[in-house]
């Protein structure tokens, strides 16, 4: 696939629209904390992608139907998470989350969790492996504490027992972008390279990640519109540009823009 032109994102503003976003989570939800990662980790790849295990890891509120659904009756939200095995059927993929529109991602998981598009990209050898496991959380969570204390570290402990060589990370809603960062932190941290696709970057930004990409697309369409897997791999290859170019923390703006009734560029 051509290579996908990655432009350093305009950070300028960023700072300011992300305060802005904690002091309104503040106000809308008791409990809230302005919890960011600590430090500037990050993992060089230990290996070419063509011989790295990759597992998703989103925040989009996937599950399996046998599996418990999040709790998003509480405002509490659910710092839990559910395992997500590498050979389960897309049609078994459910998505329990209140607060971006599901609709997409029930058309067609791949959309917000690209599992088919994974398997493709190691078929043809520009990954290593799909990892036996992938994770699904529910991002909505006010109180960022157990993500950070608890689930972070228990999401990283799982990939480096699948002995995973990068993640790659996936939010659902704006708050999911807060939750998948400090993920993605943690796990960068533990030795894992990861990067995320994000659809609101003062959030990604405020939260110190190491690598991200900014879609200007909605949220539950992180890869693009359903059934669209040329629009899914576009975004994909993009990711794992990323992965290969940033030598230090890297924040980049995709070049596409989401056209609704049109053809998407």
């Amino acid at each position: 696939m051509e290579q996908v032109p990655l432009e350093p994102l305009d950070t300028t503003e960023l700072q300011q629209k992300y305060d802005d976003w904690i002091r309104f989570v503040e106000r809308s939800h008791h409990g809230s904390n302005p919890r960011i990662n600590p430090g500037d980790a990050f993992t060089p790849l230990k290996k070419p992608l063509s011989e790295s295990r990759v597992a998703l890891v989103t925040t989009a509120g996937a599950h399996l139907a046998d599996q418990t659904p999040f709790h998003v009756e509480t405002v509490a939200g659910d710092p839990t998470h559910r395992i997500l095995p590498d050979d389960l059927d897309t049609s078994d993929l459910r998505f329990t989350h209140t607060h971006y529109d599901t609709a997409p991602a029930e058309q067609d998981p791949n959309c917000v969790f690209p599992i088919d598009r994974l398997h493709e990209l190691v078929e043809r050898g520009r990954l290593g492996a799909a990892s036996p496991v992938h994770i699904g959380m529910m991002g909505f969570n006010p109180d960022p504490s157990p993500i950070q204390d608890d689930l972070a570290p228990r999401v990283a402990g799982i990939l480096a027992d699948a002995e995973v060589d990068v993640a790659i990370m996936i939010p659902g809603c704006p708050m999911c972008h807060r939750s998948v960062g400090l993920v993605q932190g943690v796990v960068e941290a533990s030795g894992i390279p990861t990067v995320t696709i994000s659809m609101r970057p003062d959030v990604t930004f405020g939260v110190r990640v190491p690598r991200a990409a900014y879609a200007r697309f909605p949220h539950g369409n992180p890869f693009g519109e359903p059934h669209q897997p040329e629009q899914h791999h576009l975004v994909f290859e993009a990711l794992l540009q990323l992965l290969e170019q940033a030598t230090a923390p890297t924040f980049v703006e995709l070049p596409f823009r989401w056209r609704r009734w049109k053809q998407w560029l």
